[in-house]
């Protein structure tokens, strides 16, 4: 772990560019696909299962229109985005995706923080997460513990997926 001196991390704090946040439209469908895709592929998946998942990496207006969807911005780009499907005091983030370019610096704890407060003004109590095995260690990290495990099967192979629950 790299330890850093306070000058360093002052200077971190002060010259790190503000995340904002706003709500997705139909018009984001292709930069939230895109960004879906590059963070899922920046995981050193082979290209074939990144076409193979591509269906449910594919944001359509239909879903924009039906989940609680916002874009992180970052100096007025797109940097990720966070999709979470509301069943009353239970939510499931269907979605949590960070530009490979963002992983790492930070970015990815405000967006959780963005989503949490938004879960709660939504009277959310409680976040279901379907997670990546690569993503499991950021979501308990941020508080999320093991509820089980869902079975894929995936050209044959049975892949064990992170089942995640997070207080609100």
């Amino acid at each position: 772990m790299e330890r850093l001196s306070i000058t360093q991390i002052m200077y971190r704090m002060v010259n790190k560019p503000d995340l904002t946040f706003r709500p997705a439209t139909e018009d984001d469908t292709e930069i939230l696909t895109n960004i879906a895709i590059a963070s899922k592929s920046h995981w050193d998946y082979p290209q074939r299962w990144i076409e193979l998942w591509k269906p449910g990496l594919t944001i359509t207006g239909e879903k924009i229109r039906d989940w609680n969807i916002h874009i992180s911005m970052l100096q007025d780009e797109p940097a990720g985005f966070y999709a979470l499907i509301h069943l009353g005091k239970t939510a499931i983030l269907e979605h949590y995706w960070l530009l490979p370019e963002h992983i790492g610096k930070g970015y990815g704890r405000l967006q959780m923080n963005h989503m949490l407060n938004a879960a709660k003004s939504l009277d959310i109590h409680r976040l279901v997460i379907d997670s990546d095995p690569q993503a499991e260690p950021f979501y308990r990290h941020c508080g999320a513990r093991r509820g089980g495990s869902a079975l894929s099967i995936l050209e044959g192979n049975v892949r064990e997926l992170p089942v995640l629950v997070l207080d609100v």
